[in-house]
């Protein structure tokens, strides 16, 4: 399952940062940092690397990214079915 980042960012109370060369994110929550760059499967959760499903995809100006980038900020709030 994919979510559009900056809206459900926004959402959880998040802050997005995107690099100028548009490849990679940070999504910063309270203590919890998220570093993702597209067209990789991994992300930094904290400095500790984790996989995903997919990799995070543009669609017009939207990214949209796998839960499991939301489900480690958030834990069990965010559940896909």
């Amino acid at each position: 399952m994919y979510l559009s980042l900056r809206p459900t960012a926004a959402l959880i109370g998040a802050k997005v940062d995107r690099s100028r060369d548009g490849i990679h994110f940070s999504i910063a929550r309270s203590r919890d940092k998220v570093l993702l760059d597209l067209g990789q499967r991994s992300f930094s959760f904290n400095g500790a690397q984790s996989n995903l499903r997919g990799e995070a995809i543009v669609r017009g100006q939207t990214v949209f990214v796998p839960i499991e980038v939301f489900h480690a900020l958030v834990g069990d709030v965010i559940r896909s079915r």
